[in-house]
Order: C-alpha cells, then sequence, then structure tokens
C-alpha cells in the first residue's frame, strides 16, 4: 500500500515550488554571485541607483531546467553572466530599464540565454 507523504516531504516539495528571490541594488563594476538552490526558479531583480557600465553575475552551479530571470529598473551597458568558471551561452547582454532576461541549465549542467525582452 503507498503510503501518503508526511507533512515534512510535503513542505520540501513546495519549497522548491517557490522561487528564490533576490533584490540587489548594485554598484558600478560589482560582481554578484547567486548562491546554488534547489529552487526551480531563481529571480534576480536589479535596482541600481543609476545607469550601469559593467556587472558581473556568477550563475550557481545548477540543474537541468532550473531557470533564471534577470531584470533591471535602470540601464545596464553590459551584464556578463559567468557559471563554473565558464562563459555563458549568449551572457552578454545589454538591459535597459524594465528588460529581463531568461537563462535555463541545460541537461549537460550549462547555463544558456533564452530570451532578452
Amino acid at each position: 500500500m503507498i503510503e501518503p507523504a508526511s507533512n515534512a516531504d510535503e513542505s520540501g516539495a513546495m519549497a522548491m515550488l517557490d522561487p528564490m528571490v533576490m533584490d540587489v541594488v548594485p554598484t558600478e563594476g560589482q560582481t554578484i554571485t547567486v548562491p546554488a538552490t534547489d529552487r526551480k526558479e531563481i529571480f534576480l531583480n536589479l535596482a541600481p541607483a543609476s545607469d550601469l557600465q559593467t556587472l558581473t553575475v556568477i550563475m550557481p552551479k545548477g540543474y537541468p531546467g532550473q531557470r533564471c530571470f534577470v531584470g533591471s529598473t535602470k540601464g545596464v551597458w553590459t551584464c556578463h553572466m559567468t557559471a563554473d568558471g565558464m562563459t555563458v551561452n549568449n551572457a552578454d547582454i545589454m538591459l535597459s530599464p524594465g528588460d529581463n532576461a531568461a537563462y535555463v541549465c541545460n541537461r549537460n549542467l550549462t547555463w544558456s540565454r533564452v530570451l532578452t525582452s
């Protein structure tokens, strides 16, 4: 007979469904490290005080299907994404105020940009 999941099992599964949200106020040239998480989705919300020339984001070691969404309230001329010392596919992006970019971790455990709007 199949036993129902315990409350501990259910709470762990539900936590994975809740996104990890990082609100960051970056400064010029700053490097932001996104911590590893078992969450399916990561939201990195950038709110710089003014437009920035460069910013670097270090992605976590992900798992297949994990997604990361990056958005900014101000312009970021060059946002360079890296992961585990490797460049992320289609990594360098320019974000205008209100822009978003989406990245997905594929089965080879590398991150790739899939959308910029």
